[in-house]
């Protein structure tokens, strides 16, 4: 269940802190007025409970490009065993999704991507024959 806190500014205004808390979830935080923070505590517990919660601000401030450059950077080092053309397919991916927004990125958006790569390579395979 959402709490919800009264706090006061150093210039005596009231604000209201509401936090969620689940086991096994980071806790999230947000400031407003109070009906707002009510409201707020019950939809985000709700869709914690329903599996269809995530950060929406970190996925707003990051793209696609940034995540497969972080894991290129930051996970392909400390995978030895990986496929030597793992490389160029994540540069295929990054050029093809790389400009959206995590937030942006749906199941239609990555098949879109993934129906255009799959053609790409028929096309090249009839050319080779």
């Amino acid at each position: 269940m959402a709490s919800i806190r009264a706090k006061h500014r150093p210039d005596g205004t009231t604000y209201y802190q509401a936090q969620v808390r689940i086991k096994g979830h980071p806790p999230q935080t947000a400031f407003e007025r109070k009906t707002d923070a009510k409201r707020w505590g019950e939809q985000t517990e709700a869709a914690i409970r329903q599996r269809r919660y995530f950060n929406v601000f970190e996925a707003q401030r990051h793209t696609a490009a940034e995540m497969i450059e972080r894991f290129t950077a930051d996970v392909l080092p400390h995978r030895p065993k990986q496929p030597r053309d793992l490389n160029s397919h994540l540069a295929w991916w990054k050029s093809e999704i790389g400009a959206h927004l995590l937030c942006e990125l749906t199941p239609s958006v990555l098949s879109c991507a993934r129906d255009s790569y799959s053609h790409n390579v028929a096309d090249e395979r009839s050319r080779e024959q």
